[in-house]
């Protein structure tokens, strides 16, 4: 989309700026109704060069936390399954901006054509992250990947263990507005396509209980199955090979961000300027 903008128009603007907002997952412990405190602050930096009226390109690093009770779902079935996770995401991202109107200077130009002071625009690029899901047992919190709490790491397995750092599809939408000449604020919120169904640690089927003890620890075949915290009667473990997660959908997060940022103007000179 942006290689015949940057081969055929000359640079305009670039600007600089911060970002605070809101992230969350959707995934195997995601509950069917929003929760508030499902939810984590998150913030970030990022880098935009705007080609011209319609298209940029931004750099952005952004992190956040994405959380998830069983207990929230109000899914019999899960909440019976009482599993719980936090995972911190830092995320890289290469993103491509299209402003649906032409945007970013407060004047008719010589062709006479109107800029506007906002605009929606759409974006879509590639990210590269890394995450942790983590679990808290008795007052403190377990990393869950090196654990293998799907039998990852017993010997004979055919499960497969998972990478922390990951590819992801940024998408999504969201509106600008051009306050001052310098002074840019936007509002956007973005659906992270990846290919990992770890988000969560959850994806397939129960392991069995012994065999996970024996590979990786007591802790490790604890955090598998926690229905029997709800209940000291119920079995310390579920069935071998019963569903444990949807592993036929890969898992998503996503970020909702209201960023500040300070623009720079080209001038004749090829130099940039504060100055408009």
């Amino acid at each position: 989309m942006l290689l015949p903008v940057i081969t055929a128009q000359a640079q305009q603007s670039m600007d600089y700026g911060l970002s605070m907002g809101l992230s969350s997952y959707l995934g195997d412990l995601k509950a069917t109704t929003y929760h508030l405190d499902q939810n984590s602050l998150s913030g970030g930096a990022q880098g935009r060069y705007n080609f011209n009226d319609r298209f940029s390109l931004r750099a952005a690093f952004n992190f956040g936390t994405i959380k998830a009770e069983d207990d929230l779902t109000g899914m019999t079935k899960l909440m019976a399954r009482n599993l719980s996770f936090r995972s911190r995401i830092q995320e890289f991202s290469l993103i491509g901006e299209a402003n649906i109107l032409r945007f970013g200077s407060h004047r008719m130009n010589k062709k006479g054509r109107n800029y506007y002071k906002f605009t929606p625009f759409v974006f879509g690029g590639l990210a590269v992250f890394h995450f942790n899901p983590e679990a808290k047992y008795q007052g403190k919190w377990y990393e869950l990947q090196p654990l293998g709490t799907e039998g990852q790491y017993v010997p004979g397995s055919r499960v497969k263990d998972y990478n922390l750092t990951q590819i992801s599809l940024p998408v999504g939408v969201g509106l600008k507005f051009q306050l001052e000449p310098n002074i840019v604020v936007s509002y956007e919120i973005g659906w992270r396509k990846t290919f990992t169904d770890y988000l969560d640690d959850v994806s397939g089927s129960y392991y069995d209980f012994d065999a996970i003890r024996a590979a990786t620890g007591d802790i490790a075949a604890t955090l598998a199955y926690r229905g029997d915290e709800l209940n000291a009667g119920l079995p310390e473990s579920a069935v071998a090979g019963s569903q444990r997660g949807e592993s036929a959908n890969d898992d998503w997060y996503i970020i909702s961000s209201l960023t500040i940022s300070y623009k720079f103007f080209r001038l004749p000179s090829g130099k940039f300027s504060s100055k408009f």
